[in-house]
């Protein structure tokens, strides 16, 4: 599809690199069960901040709460970072 362009030869290097990546491995079993969790037993939770720019009510941290069974939500905003163990709590 080209002109004048010279056929290449293909030399063929096997380094270690490559055969190990052409080795077969095992896949990974796959889960077919879902734990089931019940509400609140697993919470994840996040802190982020400080932000540059303050919310209209001065907070300049948020404090995230996500139930792993439910996917409900819970986001406060703090003024300090240091308010986080009462929401906690």
């Amino acid at each position: 599809m080209v002109r004048d362009l010279p056929m290449l030869k293909q030399v063929h290097n096997d380094c270690d690199a490559c055969t190990l990546r052409k080795m077969h491995r095992e896949e990974f079993p796959v889960r077919v069960e879902k734990k089931q969790r019940d509400i609140l037993e697993l919470v994840h939770t996040d802190l982020c901040g400080p932000m540059q720019t303050k919310s209209l009510g001065g907070a300049v941290y948020f404090l995230l709460f996500i139930d792993a069974c439910t996917k409900f939500s819970w986001v406060y905003f703090l003024s300090k970072k240091s308010h986080t163990v009462k929401y906690f709590m």
